[in-house]
């Protein structure tokens, strides 16, 4: 892959159904020439999706739009930032465009967990099983992050972003970046659920999520838990279960 001379302003990383897209629609504003791409995966060579190049266009890219194309439009931007959820195009991210700084968005991966089976159980043909490798995979990335970049690091709690607005006003301050993007993206994004749920607004209504009672869905979700021990508890996460609720 020949050497690209970009360099990304921002890379948003964090488990699977952690707030990452929240995030990265509030961080694009396109008036502003401020882009955040969601997955975008410019280590590959696929495809997009007809919804996912539908999203693009929102954003102002021209056609066509490819992996080889996408750079040259993102980074003629005032800010360029991406964000990847996928063990190896967070590692490639990195490698190929050096980001000046890495937002980390940790999540309970008990309450990502539920909320990642239960977005996949809405789906018309739902996965035959549980891609547990996707939170398996990440979670060793984000903790390798979390000791060897603190430079350019910045960590934020789902909970506290979506429930505190001193932390997002906080956090805007550290990156130099406004939170003043548009949430009705997550349309585009094939996450209608998430702007019926929310109201296109910033809102707890995703925290104290009850803890699965269906012992399949509990036989299904707790060894991808157990194996995330580590994850949990770096970030000062519940190992098992609450039968109350999960964050």
């Amino acid at each position: 892959m020949p050497a690209q001379q970009h360099q990304l302003d921002l890379l948003v990383v964090g488990l699977a159904r952690s707030g990452t897209t929240l995030l990265t629609n509030l961080l694009t504003n396109p008036n502003e020439r401020r882009i955040c791409l969601a997955e975008p995966r410019l280590n590959t060579r696929r495809a997009y999706r007809p919804e996912k190049q539908t999203y693009f266009r929102d954003l102002g890219f021209p056609d066509p739009i490819t992996t080889a194309t996408i750079p040259e439009h993102l980074f003629a931007q005032n800010r360029a930032g991406i964000k990847e959820v996928r063990a190896k195009h967070i590692t490639a991210a990195i490698k190929r465009y050096d980001p000046n700084r890495i937002l980390l968005v940790t999540r309970d991966a008990r309450a990502a967990l539920t909320s990642y089976y239960e977005k996949d159980q809405r789906n018309d043909s739902p996965r035959k099983s549980f891609p547990a490798k996707l939170f398996l995979r990440t979670a060793p990335v984000l903790l390798r992050l979390l000791d060897q970049e603190h430079r350019r690091l910045t960590v934020i709690r789902y909970e506290d972003f979506v429930t505190n607005p001193d932390a997002r006003d906080n956090l805007a301050a550290t990156l130099d970046w406004p939170l003043d993007g548009a949430l009705d993206r997550f349309k585009s994004l094939s996450r209608g659920n998430e702007t019926t749920k929310h109201d296109n607004t910033i809102s707890a209504k995703s925290v104290n999520r009850p803890a699965p009672t269906d012992p399949k869905v509990l036989n299904t979700l707790t060894p991808v838990l157990n194996k995330l021990a580590k994850y949990q508890s770096t970030f000062n996460y519940p190992h098992a279960w609450d039968p109350r609720a999960t964050t």
